[in-house]
């Protein structure tokens, strides 16, 4: 056999464990975001109407950002992504009297648009 067709083939199991290692990093770092977005949220959620601190809503918004530019791993993520955008609890939040939704911040959109085109071009 001649030796590059024996490098290729010893590689491809090489080739295949690194992607492995990357996508679990990108599981990682996914998982990481979201539990420091939602701890943040529920730390917000749990002070009273009275005392909520802009240091929390900072943090919730810093860590919501943080989680939004963390590519998605997989279609799960995206659709938090997508739910946190458009579903009933962007709603909910929304006033009656506006035409939009405060979720729907350029900055939050844009990498979730670009988790959607990655997955639906396959990469």
């Amino acid at each position: 056999m001649e030796l590059s067709k024996l490098d290729a083939r010893q590689e491809q199991p090489q080739q295949r464990e690194r992607e492995r290692i990357d996508q679990v990093l990108k599981v990682d770092r996914w998982q990481t975001a979201k539990a420091a977005f939602e701890l943040a949220q529920s730390i917000h959620d749990a002070e009273t109407d009275d005392h909520k601190s802009d240091i929390t809503y900072e943090l919730v918004l810093s860590s919501q950002r943080a989680m939004f530019e963390t590519p998605a791993p997989d279609g799960a993520a995206l659709w938090y992504k997508l739910d946190l955008l458009f579903g009933p609890t962007a709603m909910a939040m929304k006033n009656p009297d506006e035409t939009h939704c405060p979720s729907w911040a350029k900055e939050w959109i844009g990498p979730a648009i670009e988790d959607a085109k990655r997955f639906l071009e396959g990469r």
